[in-house]
């Protein structure tokens, strides 16, 4: 199995740079070249409507050894048959990405999260497991909305508490230690030629801040490694300034509570202060960067297909349901790229948003509508798919559709059923699945491809 990483099929200027790249999984058969002069990038060159103006770089990947660059030769593809499917992943078109452990740990800083995605595997295990099953998939990222400062900040304290209680649990090793020692020095001789200026009373505090230390430190390292040497040096200056805060204060005569007290709070506040930045940083974004996202996706994918003489599969969980739905049905997303629906052969959604309306709710309308679809009704209306196939007379391709519902997710397998019923009712050919003993997270995780599984179904859906 070959993984190419982070290669970028196109960029609207005034966004995120990150946002515009994929993960292609491609057979062992397929020729690499280990050369770094001698370069085949897949990125396709086309002209777009100029309310999005395509920039492509030219580069088949932003983040490879200095000394290997991985290169795939035109050439030995064009004898590939087996299908492409393009994956969207979700998370409520604000978070997640293509490995969804990545983003918990580079832009939202959850460990806890960052911890469960990455042993579950999401989203990398549904490139693995179509490709060992005959199909080349591409995992692809989009633009991220954001919400507004109140909710902003309570997501970034309930991250910041759970990175807190990951850090605590792996540090319990050491505090079992501390009270084996104690317990040993005290039995044997003063406990104070230790630890003398830390009186009985105060080792939990410090244990405490030292462990609001640690997940600081830790934050504020993540943070650095994925910046540009100017941010860098500007972190690096602002770690000196702290430091200097600490030393002057030291020299005051305070105790070692303090001078952690100083040292957690001064590092408290710059992690915190960054990740408000970058992710304030999204807020520029909106469903329209989304769904043009996903048509230049397409649009270099029809590219690769014509290589590879590939039948081309869109595939999406959640909101990325919701995307890869809209796209191939509002023919007017495809049609600014110069594709149409008829170069998708199938189109799979796994518990999707299929109608907006339902989440007006107060809470739902604040975290997922606003940020995304902003505050007209009529482009809540006119942004869900049911509603976009209810406007249609008949189907306006061929493409076939696989919805994928869990079984104890009755919100979205409502929607689910009443999209199914407005596909079948205009001609569409579509099947329905509810797979059991699912929930809407469980549903995309994991490696099983037994009978009636997730997985099982999509690739039974692709080949068949």
């Amino acid at each position: 199995m070959v993984v190419l990483r982070d290669i970028v099929y196109g960029r609207i200027p005034g966004t995120v740079e990150e946002s515009y790249c994929l993960d292609l999984y491609l057979p062992n058969d397929v020729n690499l070249k280990l050369d770094e002069s001698n370069y085949e990038s897949l990125v396709y060159s086309s002209a777009v409507a100029e309310s999005a103006r395509l920039e492509n770089d030219g580069c088949l990947t932003r983040k490879r050894s200095k000394k290997q660059e991985a290169t795939l030769d035109s050439r030995s593809i064009s004898d590939i048959s087996a299908p492409l499917v393009l994956f969207f992943h979700g998370g409520g078109w604000r978070r997640g990405g293509k490995n969804a452990w990545r983003h918990y740990l580079y832009h939202d800083v959850n460990f806890l999260v960052a911890l469960n995605q990455y042993f579950t595997g999401t989203y990398a295990n549904v490139g693995t497991t179509l490709l060992k099953n005959g199909i080349m998939c591409a995992l692809v990222s989009y633009p991220l909305t954001e919400v507004v400062m109140p909710v902003l900040l309570f997501e970034m304290m309930a991250s910041y508490f759970q990175c807190v209680f990951v850090t605590s649990v792996l540090s319990l090793p050491i505090l079992v230690t501390y009270f084996s020692l104690r317990s040993t020095v005290g039995s044997h001789g003063d406990w104070n030629c230790i630890s003398p200026e830390w009186s009985d009373t105060n080792y939990l505090k410090i244990y405490l801040l030292s462990v609001l230390l640690c997940v600081n430190v830790l934050t504020l390292y993540i943070l650095t490694s994925r910046q540009t040497r100017h941010l860098k040096a500007a972190l690096v200056t602002l770690s000196v300034v702290c430091l200097a805060c600490a030393l002057f204060i030291q020299e005051q005569s305070c105790s070692p509570e303090t001078r952690l007290l100083l040292a957690t709070v001064l590092t408290f506040v710059c992690s915190q202060t960054i990740i408000a930045h970058n992710r304030l940083k999204r807020r520029i974004h909106n469903s329209f960067h989304q769904s043009t996202a996903v048509a230049m996706a397409v649009k270099w994918a029809t590219h690769v297909c014509h290589k590879t003489h590939s039948r081309l599969y869109l595939m999406g969980h959640s909101a990325g349901g919701h995307l890869v739905t809209r796209t191939v049905l509002d023919d007017t997303i495809l049609q600014a790229f110069e594709c149409k629906a008829k170069d998708i052969s199938g189109v799979i959604s796994i518990s999707g948003v299929y109608d907006l309306l339902c989440l007006q709710k107060r809470l739902l309308r604040t975290v997922y509508l606003l940020p995304t679809f902003g505050k007209d009704h009529d482009g809540w209306m006119n942004a869900s798919p049911t509603h976009i196939v209810q406007k249609q007379r008949r189907a306006l391709a061929d493409t076939r559709f696989l919805l994928l519902s869990a079984m104890k997710d009755p919100f979205l397998k409502d929607q689910s059923l009443e999209f199914y019923s407005a596909l079948r009712s205009r001609g569409y050919a579509c099947t329905h699945i509810e797979i059991p003993w699912t929930n809407h997270f469980s549903i995309i995780t994991g490696y099983n491809t037994e009978k009636g599984s997730t997985l099982r179904l999509c690739f039974e859906f692709v080949l068949a």
